[in-house]
């Protein structure tokens, strides 16, 4: 007899049948319904009595849900659209969303820093200026006889 039980306290009985070639050899098959903590009991029971048992303990790893099914489920998209304030469109019907979809104007600002200084052109164009008003004052002062 082979019991599985896991951390609930609940039981699965597993069947088991021995190989034709081992008959000392107890072979069964058996899903876990969720992941999680399980314990197999078992027990060699002949005549009414029991010859031996043991038990052991594992651990089932759950699998992604998401991604062991993959394929779309409209009933509860439905659903998660109602429950939300939302929209469900079947692929068929997908000339029906544009209508429903919000226009917002998005206004995007976008500030760019330059330091006249900093850059090539306007160097060599502030260097020139002022070397003009500099020459233009040195003219001026020399005509009126101020040098």
């Amino acid at each position: 007899q082979v019991e599985i039980r896991n951390d609930a306290g609940k039981s699965f009985a597993l069947p088991v049948h021995t190989s034709s070639a081992d008959p000392d050899s107890f072979t069964g098959t058996w899903h876990a319904p969720s992941g999680g903590r399980y314990r197999v009991e078992a027990s060699l029971v002949a005549a009414g009595q029991t010859l031996a048992n043991e038990t052991a303990e594992f651990l089932v790893h759950g699998s992604d849900l998401e991604l062991a099914d993959a394929g779309t489920n409209p009933d509860r998209l439905r659903t998660m659209a109602k429950l939300t304030g939302g929209l469900y469109y079947d692929i068929h019907d997908v000339g029906r969303l544009a209508p429903n979809i919000e226009h917002r104007e998005r206004r995007l600002t976008r500030v760019e820093r330059t330091d006249l200084w900093d850059s090539g052109r306007s160097q060599t164009a502030l260097f020139l200026f002022f070397l003009v008003a500099v020459t233009a004052e040195w003219v001026l002062r020399r005509r009126n006889h101020l040098v």
